[in-house]
């Protein structure tokens, strides 16, 4: 089993670099994604992890983009979010809680805790969340589905229960909702 952290943060992959014996760090500041980093995700196996930390959404989901169509490790992200669970998986996006410990973490990876949240939003939650991504209303939207705003606010609760946010800030959690919704 292999470990890849990508990170922009210096301390964070300092605090993980001793996490597995087979553990490579890579240091990414900036935006980009440097050609060590989609070398070593393509040299990845189906058994091995990434995991991904980026100060901003944009970059986790450029390099969970590079590693869906060029790497069979399983991905981790870590979009700094608090959540009620260890990880959470929500619709094969791995995350992990920024409130996790390295020690939990160590124990993820040699399989002596395997549980985590697990969910799938259905196709009524996943429309509704688009149509709010895209800026449409409450009001609009059920309008649009034929629905009272009640239902349309029970989808939206719905799924930040899913995904098990203890924090319910809105930028945060329709940063998220515009991640998972692009990778599925």
């Amino acid at each position: 089993m292999a470990v890849l952290v990508v990170s922009d943060n210096y301390y964070y992959i300092k605090g993980l670099e001793h996490i597995a014996e087979n553990c490579h760090c890579i240091y990414a500041p900036g935006k980009r994604i440097g050609s060590q980093a989609r070398t070593r995700c393509e040299e990845l196996e189906k058994d091995d992890f990434i995991i991904i930390q980026f100060s901003s959404l944009k970059g986790i989901e450029d390099f969970h983009h590079f590693c869906q169509y060029h790497c069979q490790a399983t991905v981790i992200v870590d979009a700094d979010i608090k959540m009620t669970s260890v990880i959470c998986e929500v619709d094969n996006i791995f995350f992990v809680s920024s409130t996790t410990s390295v020690k939990t973490i160590d124990a993820v990876f040699k399989h002596k805790l395997s549980f985590f949240r697990k969910c799938a939003l259905t196709e009524a939650e996943r429309i509704t969340m688009t149509l709010m991504l895209d800026g449409v209303a409450m009001t609009d939207i059920s309008k649009m589905l034929g629905m009272s705003i009640k239902t349309v606010s029970f989808r939206k609760n719905k799924v930040i229960e899913k995904i098990g946010l203890i924090n319910k800030n809105n930028f945060m959690f329709f940063g998220l909702m515009r991640f998972v919704l692009k990778a599925v």
